[in-house]
């Protein structure tokens, strides 16, 4: 089976986490896989769905995951079944969205590495996916000089030369009338199709103007020091809080997925020479003082609890006024709340999730 346009051989590819599987499989899976990526790409509430069946998180029922993803699968394995092959679904799903990132889909890079948690969510290829979305997010800031174009292309004009044919033959009314009915109309259609290419156009520019006035104003937010959603200067901040806050700050500012390129580079340098050092999602929390954490969540309003990992603990020691994370952050998260990252992983999983809240996707 030869590889897509973009390079992803998906036979190859699923061979690697299933070196047993016959042929008649892996051929009804790559049905399925097409049907699946075709579906999903238009939908990030799907593409959300993918990313929590990759890294082995439930999806609630009402979120009618077998009416896409397992009616596609069951049409070449009428024995699939969600609830009981719950591996194989991960292959899947891991599968799906290496094929995204390789077709350039950097938004789902960025959330392929916000829902693995810096990796300390596993999946079935050993997380490569992570280690390709952070090599895709890295190669960004290369290809954009090389790639990005905004050239407007020509509309494809009809054949209406049946039509002037026939004028030519015979200068009855009703000739000429569905002559000129003819040339009317694919002067409408190319007016329409011209006018759909501009503005497409002119909304390349504009999110690639709007990506490199927030590096700017990423550069300006860093050496002012002025938390952005807290209004407070950064030094008011405690430092293990410190991390939560500048990952969410940047976010808040991008106005375009997944963020200028530059975005990484400026966290890192924010946190100084801390950013590698180690501490927990409790400790991170927690430090962030109780009258600082509901203006840090703000008014937008996210569901994704178990992928917004770091929102959700603000967000249950905030509802319960509390000072510890409980059992039901566990149960939600899969993770510990002693689980540790450094500072730096923090930070950037704080602007993935805060991006992706911002943007809906959450």
């Amino acid at each position: 089976m030869a590889s897509s346009p973009n390079g992803f051989n998906f036979s190859e590819a699923y061979r690697k986490m299933q070196p047993t599987a016959e042929r008649s499989i892996i051929t009804a899976r790559e049905t399925a896989h097409k049907t699946i990526l075709a579906d999903a790409m238009k939908s990030a509430a799907k593409v959300v769905d993918l990313a929590r069946l990759a890294f082995g998180l439930p999806v609630a029922p009402e979120r009618e995951l077998d009416d896409w993803f397992g009616k596609a699968v069951k049409k070449g394995d009428k024995h699939f079944s969600l609830q009981i092959d719950t591996e194989e679904a991960a292959r899947i799903a891991t599968l799906l969205l290496s094929d995204a990132i390789h077709s350039g889909y950097y938004n789902i890079s960025a959330l392929v590495i916000a829902a693995s948690f810096s990796g300390k969510r596993l999946c079935p290829d050993d997380s490569k996916i992570v280690e390709l979305a952070r090599a895709a997010l890295a190669d960004a800031p290369r290809k954009r000089g090389m790639s990005f174009t905004a050239n407007l292309t020509l509309p494809q004009s009809q054949d209406i030369s049946k039509f002037t044919t026939a004028v030519a033959a015979s200068l009855d009314g009703s000739t000429v009338k569905a002559a000129l009915d003819a040339v009317h109309s694919d002067a409408r259609s190319l007016s329409t199709k011209l006018v759909a290419n501009i503005n497409q156009t002119l909304q390349t520019l504009t999110n690639e103007n709007r990506r490199l006035a927030e590096e700017v104003d990423l550069l300006w937010w860093h050496m002012g020091g002025q938390s952005f959603l807290l209004g407070v200067p950064v030094v008011q901040v405690q430092e293990t809080a410190l991390p939560l806050l500048i990952g969410a700050d940047v976010a808040a500012m991008v106005t375009v997925l997944p963020g200028p390129h530059g975005a990484y580079g400026i966290i890192r340098r924010a946190l100084g020479a801390t950013a590698d050092k180690d501490q927990s999602i409790a400790d991170t929390v927690l430090a962030l003082p109780a009258e600082h954490r509901r203006p840090f969540l703000g008014e937008k309003v996210f569901q994704a609890d178990d992928v917004a990992v770091l929102h959700y603990a603000v967000k249950m020691v905030s509802d319960d006024d509390g000072d510890q994370l409980g059992p039901g952050f566990e149960k939600t998260t899969g993770l510990k709340p002693q689980t540790k990252l450094t500072r730096y992983q923090i930070a950037l999983q704080a602007y993935h999730e805060r991006l992706f809240i911002k943007h809906g996707w959450l």
